[in-house]
């Protein structure tokens, strides 16, 4: 089995290993679609992969973002740390949405 997708040719069209490319002009959105339409995502999957981060958080041992603990993420259920997208990291509705509006 292979994981994982193809969706450059070279390293050097990679970002850092575990990163992103920074977002910048015409828009976060088009950097959205530049970064996901490679992956063969849509429109739609994007949004939702975007949206999932109303729910759980990031740990920065894994992901290269975050903190290892915030007070939302001090205590509750799991491995107690990582930093969450939203202060009700475990309540799915729109937050993290209204959050990247503001």
């Amino acid at each position: 089995m292979i994981y994982g997708r193809v969706d450059v040719s070279a390293p050097d069209q990679c970002p850092p290993e575990g990163r992103l490319p920074a977002a910048g002009p015409p828009s976060p959105a088009e950097h959205l679609r530049e970064v996901f339409y490679r992956m063969g995502l849509n429109d739609k999957e994007i949004v939702a992969l975007s949206g999932a981060h109303t729910l759980g958080r990031s740990r920065p041992e894994r992901s290269g973002w975050g903190k290892p603990e915030t007070k939302y993420t001090k205590n509750g259920p799991g491995a107690p740390g990582g930093q969450s997208w939203t202060s009700q990291w475990l309540k799915f509705d729109n937050s993290y949405f209204k959050l990247q509006n503001t």
